[in-house]
């Protein structure tokens, strides 16, 4: 993103030039963190490292440009100066000499001469109205974040420095109080602002040093893994509503596949009645509640009411049905007759060899379905 950009500088004592304007030296721009306030009152900490200011294509571009009073406008928007508006807005120019790189304190700073040649601006100069210059430049924003080698936390970096213009304003003229000073910011006009003391967690710092950030993305930290916890629960909760809700179907299935038609039903209700009319061949006269009787257990007590030595236990449904079905021949075919006292009927070789019979007819069939 291509933006414009203001930078303050001070203006040093002048010489005259033999055409009687004026030669100032000014420390016009400088590098390290330039901290600024937005329109919407963010903090914003751009970075202009040493070889962005100093790279000799930046250089370049701020030799013999246009000196002005305060920083150009149109129709009160600010605008770069250019060919169309230089005689309008200039009144000297920077040297075309090679800028010097100085140290001041703990930043360094780009130091070329301004020559003046407008009447009133020298006027004003001499006079101690105009005493500070401002560049007007134009760079790239690189919106990657960082550290400077001396340790100061940054949102962005200014790269791709053009400078277009150098203003004179008087004193504190480029700032806004004693802190701050107006610059360019695309079509905005952000303010730079003094070091703010807040607290983060309790704990004072200055809004934006090192001490800022890391508590920020402390709290960052916090707040993700709290997110990540809350996701992480809501998934689990998903995955068992999943489990419950697959079972729920299944025994909707099952109960599906349970549901008898009704030649199911009259199906089962004449093996039910068949079973009873079978049963009593056995059971004589005897009172039984066939009420809650499994069929077996009605077979097995139908066997045991003519063999009381029959034991079912150990033994196999087909087993059971075998010999229920052999007693049936008996008693079908009349080889032997119950009385009528309650008197326990007997089995004779004949029956055993029915029920043998009848065992193995069906194992045959179970190996034939088997098999098919």
């Amino acid at each position: 993103m291509q933006v414009q950009r203001y930078d303050r500088g001070r203006l040093d004592k002048f010489d005259r030039t033999g055409a009687g304007g004026l030669k100032i030296p000014a420390t016009i721009a400088r590098t390290g963190i330039q901290i600024y306030r937005d329109a919407r009152g963010n903090v914003v900490r751009e970075y202009r490292p040493p070889e962005e200011v100093f790279a000799p294509k930046a250089l370049n571009t701020l030799a013999a440009a246009p000196v002005t009073v305060d920083h150009p406008r149109l129709d009160g928007k600010p605008v770069l100066v250019d060919s169309s508006t230089w005689k309008r807005f200039s009144v000297g120019q920077v040297s075309e000499a090679p800028a010097e790189r100085v140290k001041l304190d703990q930043d360094e700073y780009v130091k070329a001469p301004l020559f003046v040649n407008d009447g009133a601006t020298i006027a004003d100069v001499e006079a101690g109205k105009i005493v500070e210059c401002s560049a007007g430049y134009t760079c790239r924003v690189d919106q990657t974040p960082g550290v400077t080698p001396e340790g100061e936390t940054y949102d962005c970096i200014q790269r791709n420095i053009s400078f277009n213009h150098v203003a004179l304003g008087p004193t504190n003229w480029a700032r806004a109080g004693n802190e701050a000073r107006l610059r360019l910011d695309g079509s905005q006009e952000i303010t730079e602002v003094e070091t703010m003391k807040i607290k983060v967690d309790g704990v004072e710092c200055e809004h934006g040093s090192a001490t800022h950030i890391s508590l920020l993305e402390k709290q960052r930290d916090e707040a993700i893994a709290r997110a990540d916890a809350a996701e992480k629960k809501a998934n689990e909760a998903e995955a068992e509503q999943g489990k419950l809700t697959a079972k729920v179907d299944s025994l909707t299935a099952d109960a599906e596949k349970s549901k008898l038609s009704d030649q199911e039903i009259n199906q089962r209700v004449d093996e039910v009645l068949a079973l009873r009319a079978d049963a009593g061949k056995l059971l004589g006269k005897a009172e039984y509640d066939f009420n809650g009787k499994t069929p077996r257990q009605i077979k097995v007590d139908s066997i045991k009411a003519v063999n009381p030595k029959f034991d079912d236990k150990d033994r196999s449904d087909d087993f059971v049905n075998a010999y229920f079905q052999a007693r049936l021949d008996d008693a079908d075919s009349e080889n032997y007759a119950g009385s009528d006292d309650g008197e326990s009927r007997q089995d004779d070789g004949d029956t055993q060899s029915k029920f043998e019979a009848r065992l193995r007819s069906i194992h045959a069939d179970s190996l034939k379905a088997a098999q098919a």
